[in-house]
């Protein structure tokens, strides 16, 4: 299996980091079939080729049209990986605030306990940087660079229930 990684810039200059571990294997097919395989291998030349000559080019991507079932995002800022994998320390039993944004565009709060960490992928990705966190709340995994410590932000009156929007 192949992984993508990609580094990207984006109009203010921030580093971006993005990586997708590839679920199937790699079917060669004659140059004349047009597939969505292909046409995404197109993208990517495209994006590529921006990348080359220094031009500037947009990427969308929708996890969940393409089957991914976890909301975490796929690109990020280095600097917010950075911080998640080195300067981030979550134990289980800890307490965290997350921000999440739903597929309505409504961002949610959330609050509660740490329950477990572990790989994101263990099978394929064991011992990896890319973790997940697990909670007592209904969103059951999420990536650890979404979530923040309490003690990186003061506890607000509004965060007294579990749940809030």
């Amino acid at each position: 299996m192949e992984s993508l990684f990609s580094q990207l810039r984006n109009e203010n200059n921030q580093l971006l980091l993005g990586i997708r571990r590839a679920n199937r294997p790699q079917i060669v097919m004659p140059s004349s079939v047009l597939s969505s395989d292909s046409m995404h291998i197109g993208l990517l030349a495209a994006a590529a080729h921006a990348v080359a000559i220094n031009s500037r080019f947009t990427i969308f991507y929708n996890p969940m049209k393409y089957g991914i079932s976890s909301p975490s995002e796929f690109v990020i800022p280095l600097a917010k990986y950075v911080k998640a994998v080195y300067h981030t320390r979550v134990s289980v039993g800890m307490c965290l605030r997350m921000l999440f944004e739903t597929e309505e565009s409504s961002v949610r709060r959330y609050m509660d306990t740490i329950t477990e960490i572990g790989d994101i992928d263990p099978v394929n990705w064991l011992n990896s940087h890319w973790r997940s966190v697990k909670f007592k709340f209904d969103l059951c995994r999420v990536s650890i660079q979404c979530v923040k410590t309490l003690s990186e932000d003061k506890i607000k009156h509004s965060f007294s229930s579990k749940h809030t929007e």
